[in-house]
């Protein structure tokens, strides 16, 4: 490692309300397929060179259900500079192949700890390289080694990479770097390891590089390639790290006193933290609920195809016509938001385009939840995005607690779970209620969900992924109304959000996406897998 490396770890910038309220996807999950292309992204960018072959490492919990997530298809669509809301991700194995680029997967011992873990070998025009990331839940991910040397690239800012073969070009790089004085406060951190086949320098900044520092460092003895890579998670970042405007409810709570309202206080965290205008921000949320409200004319509107055919594909479909036809028994509301939200997941169930929130497991809840009272009481687009940007901040505080939003990590709780709590936030938001009821409504949707497991039959997002997405539904609107006529949390939130942490904590891993417990352990989940003979904790 470099010995002059800053200490200013970009891992610490804010979360987005982007990273809540998104990403922007091709299903169907978020951890699974749009983190792990990210993961590919910039693992290509770190290589900088033509690809020869690609071996795929995976957690050996994630080994049931990695093909129904199309995992090694996103990274392999990653490694080749697909987007996460690329259409041609899904041919990405073909396009390798066209390419002569072999590639296969194996597994990891399980000594590592977290299931979301990867590690990718890949041989290049630079030599081999192996780079291991962490899809952090959500669509965000972490690089945290390179060639057995410790790194932490989060994709959140702009990098320099340079390869070369002299170790004393590391000092000419650093000197090129600090004649440019205006560069000098940009610069986040940096630092170079030794790889197994020459060196490698980083550099992490903010905003542009001018274009005769790159072309001088090209110029210097012993360096290979020197290249940019730009934001892979490109929510916007203006600042050094520091200390967000807010990081629990309660400190949300008071920015909200000041600035007049939760809508305010989080635009002005937003601001802050991305150097975006209100105006962006605002424009950027309404994008996304363009594409939510898409996803749902699809499901209600469109055939779908689910990946594996495991569920129907037409249930949004079914009960809206139910509800049409006059047969709900209770009311129209919560049975069309039910819809939708079914709609939505077989959307994502097809490998469509949906928007995370704050998973693609989970992205049915919210817009099914705000999309039907929109609808109800005639309000606006912009009405809807307040609320999503209300939704985004919740969220952020569960970043900041340090909970999960991977299933495979923290069970379902972490993705339905949330996913519920945030609509509940959100529909209190929409109607008008105060900003304590906002955030007892996050919390009480929260303490309903706290234990419910991950066990999807084999890894597509279909069963009992599409139909748990009701209950989140129903959940968020319980939760909501409680709120709404004054009902509290008796534990606090920020409490509550420490309960939910430390539940997923305590989950045995049998029941983190690993299809070794649960539903994922019936006879019928054990037919579709073929695998009659597997030994499920249902067994015992």
């Amino acid at each position: 490692m470099a010995e002059k490396q800053l200490e200013k770890e970009v891992a610490k910038l804010d979360v987005s309300i982007f990273e809540i309220v998104g990403p922007i996807m091709i299903g169907p999950s978020s951890s699974h397929t749009a983190g792990m292309a990210r993961i590919g992204r910039m693992a290509k960018d770190i290589i900088g060179a033509d690809l020869k072959r690609i071996q795929i490492a995976l957690h050996p919990q994630i080994k049931s259900t990695f093909k129904g997530h199309e995992t090694d298809v996103a990274i392999v669509g990653g490694l080749l500079g697909m987007r996460e809301d690329d259409e041609s991700i899904k041919d990405a194995l073909k396009i390798a192949e066209k390419k002569n680029i072999d590639t296969m997967v194996s597994f990891l011992p399980s000594t590592y700890q977290n299931p979301n873990t990867v590690v990718l070998t890949v041989e290049s025009d630079h030599g081999i390289i192996s780079i291991t990331g962490i899809s952090i839940g959500g669509g965000s991910f972490k690089i945290t080694d390179i060639d057995g040397k410790k790194v932490s690239f989060t994709g959140k800012t702009n990098y320099l990479f340079v390869n070369y073969t002299k170790k004393e070009t590391e000092n000419k790089i650093i000197k090129t770097l600090e004649a440019d004085k205006a560069l000098q406060e940009k610069q986040l951190g940096y630092g170079a390891i030794q790889t197994r086949n020459n060196y490698l320098f980083w550099l992490s900044f903010l905003n542009s590089m001018p274009g005769n520092i790159l072309r001088e460092i090209r110029k210097l003895d012993g360096v290979i390639d020197a290249r940019i890579s730009p934001p892979i998670l490109s929510f916007g970042l203006s600042k050094q790290p520091h200390r967000p405007l807010f990081k629990s409810i309660r400190e949300l709570m008071e920015l909200a006193r000041e600035q007049g309202s939760l809508f305010e206080a989080i635009l002005k965290y937003e601001t802050n933290r991305s150097g975006r205008t209100a105006k962006e921000i605002i424009d950027l949320m309404g994008t996304h609920l363009e594409i939510m409200q898409k996803a749902v004319d699809q499901g209600l509107k469109e055939e779908i195809t689910l990946v594996t055919g495991l569920a129907s594909g037409i249930d949004g479909k079914l009960l809206a016509r139910s509800v049409e036809n006059g047969n709900s028994i209770s009311g129209d509301v919560l049975p069309t938001a039910i819809s939708r939200a079914l709609a939505v997941m077989e959307v994502n169930g097809s490998m469509g385009t949906v928007v995370a929130a704050p998973t693609a497991g989970s992205c049915g809840i919210i817009p099914g939840c705000l999309l039907t009272v929109k609808d109800k009481k005639n309000l606006s687009d912009f009405d809807v995005i307040r609320a999503l940007i209300v939704a985004g901040g919740i969220g952020v505080t569960f970043a900041h607690a340090g909970v999960s939003f991977s299933g495979a990590v923290g069970g379902c709780q972490s993705e339905v779970g949330v996913s519920s709590a945030l609509a509940a936030s959100a529909l209190v938001e929409l109607v008008g209620g105060n900003p304590m009821q906002v955030a007892h409504a996050a919390a009480l949707a929260i303490k309903n969900m706290l234990g419910l497991v991950c066990d999807p039959l084999g890894g597509p997002v279909e069963v009992p992924c599409i139909k748990r997405n009701a209950i989140g539904v129903a959940n968020a609107f319980a939760a909501a109304e409680m709120a709404l006529a004054g009902i509290k949390s008796v534990i606090p939130p920020d409490e509550v959000l420490l309960a939910l942490k430390n539940v997923q904590s305590l989950l045995p891993s049998e029941l983190k996406g690993s299809a070794m417990g649960g539903l994922a352990c019936t006879p019928t989940a054990r037919k579709f897998r073929g695998e009659s003979n597997l030994c499920c904790v249902l067994d015992s």
